[in-house]
C-alpha cells in the first residue's frame, strides 16, 4: 500500500559558513528522532515519519551529495544555490536566523532513501520511546538491513550493518526458515521482503560466514515469496484469523491505600527499566523520612541490579530536594528510603524517580503534565501503529475519537504556561488522518499519509502480533 507524496516546499536556511537547516524542527524528544548523518543531523518526525524531516548539514559535507537521494534534487540544488548566496553576502546583512542567513523555499520530492532513513529512524526511536521491550534480534536485523541500503547517508553504515547482521546471522537463520517454511500469507509479504533484503545484505557484508551458503539459499527463498514489491498486500481472512490482539501497552495497577502514588518521567530513566504504566512510583511516609517503591518493567529488570536508580523529593516553595534516596532492587521492583532533610508537608511532595546517567532538570507542576501528555502520546503512537499493522479499520476510527478528543487535550492544557506545543497539533492531524484511513475516504493532502511505506510496522512490532522468532 503506497501512496505518491505530492511535492511540499520547504524552507532552507544557509548561513555565510555554509551550515544549511532544511525544514521544520519537529520539537524535542519524543517529537523527534534523531539520525546522525554524513555532516549533519536529521530529525524524523514519529508521528509523521512520511513528511519531510528536519535537518542541519554542516558546511563540512559540502555539496550535499546525499541530499538529493535522501529530500530530492530540488532541495539539493536549493541548499547548493542558497550556500553560493551566503559567501557573497556582506557580513553586516541582519536576519532573525543570525547575520548573512539566506531563506530559500524548495520543493521537498523524497529521493529513493527517503523511506529506508525515515524508518531506520523510527526504529531507532522505539527502542527508546515505546512503553514495551522490543526484540533485540528483529530490531539488530532491520536496523542492519536499512543501514546496508544507507550506506551514502550515514556514516560507517556498511561497517555498522556487517556488525549488526553477523551478531544476529544463526538468528536470521532460523527466523528466515521458520517463517518460510510455515507459510507467508498475503498481508505479511512485506515481511519476506525484509528477510530478503536482510539475507541478501548479510551474505554481501560477510561472504566469509560459514553460514553465507544457507543464507543465500533462504534469500533466495524469501525473495520468491516476497513476490512483486510492487502488488498490494492488503491481510486476508486467513492471516486475521492467526493474529490476536496484543496490547499495545498495561494499564495501571491497584495500590494499597496507605501509599501515594506518582508517576516516572520516562526521559529521567533507561528505557524499559521502569514499568510503563502510570502510577510506577508509591511512596509514604515512613518516620522521620520517606519510602519509596518503583515498579520494574519486569519481575529481572529489578533482579538483575545491573541499573543505577536514585529519587529526590520536592516540597513546594523548597528549590532543592528536601530528600534524596538510592533505589535497592529487589524481586519485581525498586525500593528505598531517605530522611527528610527539614520538616515537609508530606501530602505535598513531588518524588522524582530518576538514573544518574539520564537525570535532568526535574519537570514538576506543568512541567509534570506535559510530561505525562508525551508519554501517553507515546502510548497512542504505538497503538495506532498496532491498528494500522492489523488494518484495522474500526480500530482507526475509535483510536481517532478517542485521541482527537483526549491526547491533544492534554498538550493543549498546558500550553498556556509552557508555550504551544507541535506535538499537539501533530496529534489532531493523526486523529484526522487515522478518521479517514478507518472510514476510506480521502485524507488531507497536509497530514500524515498513513498508507505510505513509512507507516509500515518494524518487524520487531509484527513479531508482537504474529511471532517471527521460532519457539
Amino acid at each position: 500500500m503506497t501512496d505518491a507524496t505530492p511535492a511540499r516546499a520547504l524552507p532552507v536556511l544557509v548561513d555565510q559558513v555554509g551550515r544549511a537547516r532544511i525544514g521544520d524542527p519537529p520539537g524535542p524528544a519524543p517529537r523527534s528522532a534523531p539520525l546522525y548523518v554524513q555532516g549533519g543531523l536529521v530529525l524524523v518526525d514519529p508521528f509523521a515519519p512520511d513528511l519531510a524531516p528536519y535537518a542541519e548539514v554542516d558546511a563540512g559535507e559540502g555539496e550535499g551529495a546525499w541530499l538529493s537521494l535522501a529530500y530530492g534534487e530540488d532541495v539539493a540544488r536549493g541548499v547548493r544555490a542558497a550556500r553560493r548566496e551566503a559567501a557573497r553576502a556582506p557580513s553586516a546583512t541582519q536576519d532573525p536566523g543570525g547575520p548573512g542567513v539566506v531563506r530559500r523555499r524548495a520543493l521537498w520530492r523524497p529521493g529513493p532513501l527517503h523511506t529506508p532513513l525515515a524508518r531506520l529512524a523510527v526504529l531507532t526511536w522505539l527502542t527508546r520511546w515505546a512503553p514495551f521491550p522490543l526484540s533485540p534480534a528483529l530490531v539488530d536485523i532491520e536496523a542492519g538491513t536499512l543501514l546496508a541500503a544507507l550506506g551514502d547517508v550515514v556514516e560507517d553504515a556498511e561497517d555498522t550493518a556487517r556488525t549488526l547482521l553477523t551478531r544476529r546471522a544463526d538468528e536470521l537463520a532460523a527466523i528466515a526458515a521458520d517463517v518460510l517454511d510455515r507459510g507467508v500469507l498475503p498481508g505479511e509479504r512485506w515481511v519476506a521482503g525484509v528477510l530478503h533484503d536482510a539475507l541478501v545484505s548479510t551474505v554481501h557484508l560477510a561472504e566469509d560466514l560459514p553460514l553465507a551458503p544457507r543464507l543465500r539459499a533462504l534469500g533466495d527463498r524469501a525473495g520468491l515469496a516476497a513476490g512483486d514489491g510492487g502488488a498490494p498486500d492488503a491481510m486476508d481472512s486467513a492471516l486475521r484469523r492467526l493474529i490476536e490482539h496484543v496490547p499495545a501497552y498495561e494499564g495501571g495497577v491497584e495500590r494499597a491505600t496507605n501509599w501515594h502514588t506518582a508517576d516516572v518521567d520516562w526521559a529521567q530513566v533507561p528505557p524499559h527499566v521502569v514499568a510503563g504504566h502510570e502510577g510506577a512510583v508509591r511512596w509514604r511516609r515512613h518516620g522521620d523520612g520517606i519510602e519509596v517503591g518503583v515498579d520494574a518493567a519486569d519481575p529481572s529488570a529489578a533482579g538483575a541490579g545491573e541499573e543505577r536508580l536514585a529519587f529526590r523529593v520536592y516540597a513546594p516553595a523548597h528549590p532543592l530536594p528536601v530528600a534524596i534516596g538510592t533505589l535497592k532492587p529487589g524481586a519485581a521492583s525498586w525500593h528505598g528510603s531517605a530522611r527528610f532533610r527539614e520538616p515537609v508537608d508530606t501530602d505535598r511532595l513531588h518524588v522524582d524517580v530518576y538514573h544518574p546517567a539520564w537525570a535532568g532538570p526535574v519537570r514538576s507542576g506543568s512541567g509534570a503534565a506535559r510530561a505525562a501528555a508525551e508519554r501517553q502520546a507515546a502510548r497512542d503512537l504505538l497503538v495506532l501503529r498496532t491498528h494500522l499493522a492489523r488494518e484495522d479499520r474500526r480500530q482507526l476510527v475509535r483510536w481517532a475519537e478517542i485521541v482527537g478528543a483526549d491526547g491533544a487535550a492534554r498538550l493543549t492544557r498546558v500550553e498556556g504556561e509552557l508555550g504551544a506545543d507541535p506535538l499537539a497539533a501533530r496529534l489532531r492531524g493523526l486523529a484526522g488522518a487515522a478518521l479517514a484511513c478507518g472510514e476510506g475516504t480521502a485524507p488531507d493532502p497536509a497530514l500524515p499519509r498513513l498508507t505510505s511505506p513509512e507507516w509500515k510496522p518494524t518487524l520487531a512490532e509484527w513479531s508482537r502480533l504474529r511471532p517471527l522468532l521460532p519457539r
